[in-house]
């Protein structure tokens, strides 16, 4: 083989390469970007005594930090 034909055979090689790992990449972008993220939900007990999921984005960041009081369990939970 002559010089000039390995330079031009190592040049295709290269870039058929090169356009298949794009290809790749582009592909792996395209079909990963559209899968959903999970949300990361929490179950918790409503007043009335129902158990829903809410989004924990939804829920407020900062928390109060006392501990409830007997009396105020005992208005929260309401006898049938």
């Amino acid at each position: 083989m002559s010089k000039q034909n390995k330079t031009e055979t190592r040049r295709r090689f290269v870039l058929w390469g090169l356009n298949i790992m794009g290809a790749l990449a582009a592909a792996n972008f395209l079909f990963v970007a559209r899968k959903k993220r999970k949300s990361t939900t929490v179950k918790m007990l409503s007043q009335d005594g129902k158990l829903v999921e809410l989004d924990i984005t939804k829920l407020p960041q900062q928390r109060k930090q006392t501990r409830i009081t007997d009396t105020e369990l005992q208005q929260w939970v309401k006898n049938k």
